[in-house]
């Protein structure tokens, strides 16, 4: 047993080989090839590096960055992106038809718009809509406020001497919000223009909730966070982390306007002016982002293409999964079944004339025992 485990140790120095020795050397690096490589094995190291200028091929291994989440963010944060101004006395929150009016001409005038919705749950499918966000290029921005709901309180019946003064009852839509079915009639027609190029972070989400509401979104064009992965595909790519990295700014955190645990709000029971400020900033951080992530994507062909081709495409794809399930042919997952068990029954029995013995027999009987024995045989 020795000499067999010292023979399986051993380096075999003598393998015939089509190329000699001196041929055995590296050649100047093809960066389009590498990233084409790297991308279509998901060899994600290797593909970091090359997007950060070190070669995998040439540099040695106690030059190169190692494979691990603080590594990577050392050397995103190392890239040299300027800091991008956030001009929060741009945000305006529309609460009139004559607002309204006036964003939409902006829009169609742009033909270029981040757009952003909020809702009162993560969940899709059961989120309610409570508002609706535009932002342009020239850094201005608008939260369009739909369902928003405040507090409804009463007077204690005078007398009740164990009554506090008011009682909470329940909540009701906030006063000076536009028409929920109203404003979307208006807003659908840009919403679903080819012309008018969307942006978004995570824009399937926002597909999803407009499709709820009989708007099917076109002109569909980018998802930052589809930008930033598609470029690196290690890290956060939500859009408080990319805006650190990427824009300088730090954004304004759900948890410091919801608060945070059981006791947390959903946006509906925000105030109306802080949720404001928290979803323009979102729409127009979106836009930002696009600005400084694209260009990047722009210098990379292979990678462009992905993105084109590939991610983008299958945002819609997505999306339309999320809302209508997966049908699932019952006959055909049974007929696979039943060719599986089968296989398996033969393969079963191979390894019965191979082994001599059934598998249950050994298991019942020493297994280990059985192999070292065959082994030293060999």
């Amino acid at each position: 047993m020795a000499d067999l485990s010292y023979l399986l140790a051993t380096i075999k120095t003598d393998v015939e080989l089509d190329v000699t020795h001196d041929q055995l050397t590296t050649s100047p690096q093809d960066r389009d090839k590498l990233v084409e490589l790297f991308g279509k094995y998901e060899f994600k190291k290797w593909l970091n590096e090359v997007m950060n200028g070190t070669n995998p091929v040439t540099t040695s291994t106690k030059e190169r960055m190692p494979n691990n989440y603080a590594a990577t963010q050392a050397v995103e944060k190392t890239e040299s992106f300027a800091k991008v101004e956030i001009d929060r006395s741009k945000y305006e929150t529309v609460t009139t038809e004559t607002q309204l009016t006036k964003w939409i001409k902006k829009i169609q005038k742009e033909k270029l718009v981040a757009v952003d919705t909020e809702t009162n749950a993560l969940d899709v499918m059961s989120a309610e809509l409570v508002g609706i966000s535009f932002g342009l290029a020239s850094g201005e921005a608008c939260y369009i406020p739909l369902t928003h709901k405040e507090e409804v309180s009463e007077q204690a019946e005078q007398g009740d001497l164990f009554a506090k003064n008011t009682a909470m009852v329940g909540y009701e839509l906030v006063k000076n919000q536009l028409d929920l079915t109203a404003c979307l009639s208006q807003l659908k027609p840009i919403l679903e223009d080819e012309q008018i190029k969307k942006i978004g972070q995570n824009i399937k989400y926002d597909l999803t909730v407009f499709a709820n509401h009989g708007i099917e979104v076109q002109g569909v064009a980018f998802d930052t966070m589809l930008e930033s992965y598609t470029q690196n595909s290690t890290g956060r790519h939500n859009m408080d982390d990319l805006a650190e990295r990427y824009l300088g700014h730090k954004t304004i955190a759900f948890e410091e306007i919801a608060g945070k645990g059981k006791n947390q709000l959903t946006f509906d029971k925000i105030a109306l002016d802080v949720a404001s400020e928290y979803a323009a900033e979102d729409a127009d951080v979106t836009m930002k982002l696009h600005q400084t992530l694209f260009p990047e994507l722009e210098k990379t062909p292979t990678l462009l293409k992905l993105f084109n081709e590939i991610e983008m495409p299958l945002v819609r794809v997505l999306s339309h999964i999320e809302r209508n399930g997966v049908l699932i042919d019952s006959q055909k997952l049974l007929a696979q079944s039943q060719e599986i068990e089968q296989r398996l029954a033969e393969v079963e029995a191979e390894v019965h004339q191979a082994a001599g013995r059934s598998l249950t027999w050994l298991l019942r009987n020493s297994y280990k025992k059985f192999c070292l024995k065959n082994l030293v045989c060999l």
